[in-house]
């Protein structure tokens, strides 16, 4: 028989450090506060609606790919959806399953044990997941610190030609944004590949929703850039682009693409859709940024301490018990503001962590700014 103590235990230590998870419905007539719909394209049944009209009745487009990319579940939506990107980018794209799969996948493909990876400290799980599953030498930097990259980097010369450098453009927690004019040129210095993931800044920063790289005039420059269709395109999957080499060697030798079921072809076609989309919302984008530098005055204005420079604006509370505390504060008003608790963030820095969208209103922020009140008297 099974031991199931150690499993007992170990769940019994979370939930006495307020930190057991629980799976929860998204709440119906609840501000969500906590979805990654950037742009408001889940928001709006209308989009659904026409692209339902215009593909879903055409069977080439299936529910199911049934297989993987190398074996027969390699699709035309799939091509269409990679030519799409490249067109947009103007380079080559390779499709994943996820940004998960993405990160995993690609780290330990591209490196071996004569690589080197130095990545920044709050990279995304996935990214570590990844180079742990490398078999390279590996290092992080302190977030977003130049100084302490370049002191790693002449510590390992001996591996240049052979360097990975991952970073992401928005960080998933602070909402702060990556150097990354300073980035590239440290890669071209140290003579590295620079990997950026674009997971939270696609769809929301450049003038046609490419991401902060296109914002800051380095998508050329920067080697790999991953997005994720999961999130500002509301639908599911991850795309990378890249050089035709690097594509090809991928599609050869990463084991989350080689040995996983295609993306259904459906679902190739509404990120398709969406993404088309994308390229023309300028007026979400500049009404993302205005209620998220809304509720971060607004939070900041109560007493309370935040960060960040995107549309993910942190409320920090400073222990678990405390955020659980706030999150219930907020779920008696209807806002459905998750908590993140240690270990997924560090002691001291448990927060209510808020993901807005361009759906989102005035008076949204006006709701929260009422809680905010009652907690600060």
């Amino acid at each position: 028989m099974i031991d199931t103590d150690y499993y007992k235990s170990e769940l019994e230590q979370l939930k006495q450090s307020s930190a057991y998870r629980e799976l929860i419905y998204k709440k119906t007539g609840y501000i969500d506060m906590s979805g990654n719909d950037y742009l408001g394209i889940a928001a709006n049944p209308n989009l659904y609606n026409e692209f339902c009209n215009n593909f879903l009745s055409d069977q080439e487009y299936k529910m199911g790919a049934c297989s993987s990319r190398l074996l027969s579940g390699n699709h035309m939506a799939a091509e269409k959806l990679e030519q799409w990107f490249e067109q947009w980018y103007g380079r080559p794209s390779l499709l994943f399953n996820s940004g998960y799969h993405a990160n995993t996948g690609m780290l330990p493909a591209l490196t071996s044990a004569n690589h080197f990876i130095v990545a920044d400290k709050m990279v995304h799980a996935s990214m570590i997941d990844g180079i742990r599953l490398s078999k390279a030498k590996f290092e992080r930097f302190k977030h977003n610190d130049i100084n302490h990259l370049i002191r790693i980097l002449e510590k390992n010369r001996l591996y240049s030609g052979k360097i990975v450098i991952a970073v992401e453009s928005v960080y998933s927690m602070d909402g702060d944004v990556a150097p990354l004019e300073e980035l590239v040129d440290i890669k071209n210095r140290y003579n590295a590949m620079l990997i950026v993931d674009e997971a939270h800044g696609f769809g929301v920063f450049g003038d046609t929703g490419k991401g902060l790289c296109e914002q800051l005039g380095v998508t050329d420059q920067v080697d790999i850039i991953v997005g994720t269709l999961g999130k500002a395109a509301s639908s599911v999957g991850a795309f990378a682009v890249c050089s035709e080499l690097i594509k090809n060697y991928l599609i050869n030798k990463m084991r989350s693409l080689i040995f996983s079921t295609a993306l259904p072809p459906i679902n190739n076609m509404w990120s398709l859709y969406t993404t088309k989309l994308i390229t023309d919302m300028q007026k979400e984008r500049k009404q993302l940024k205005c209620v998220s530098d809304m509720l971060r005055k607004e939070i900041t204005e109560a007493g309370f301490s935040s960060c960040g420079a995107s549309q993910i604006v942190p409320l920090i509370a400073g222990s678990n018990e405390k955020a659980l505390e706030l999150y219930s504060m907020f779920d008696n008003d209807s806002i459905d503001a998750r908590p993140v608790r240690y270990p997924t963030v560090p002691k001291g820095s448990e927060r209510i962590r808020f993901s807005l969208s361009a759906a989102h209103t005035a008076e949204d922020i006006n709701a929260i700014k009422k809680v905010l009140k009652r907690i600060k008297h």
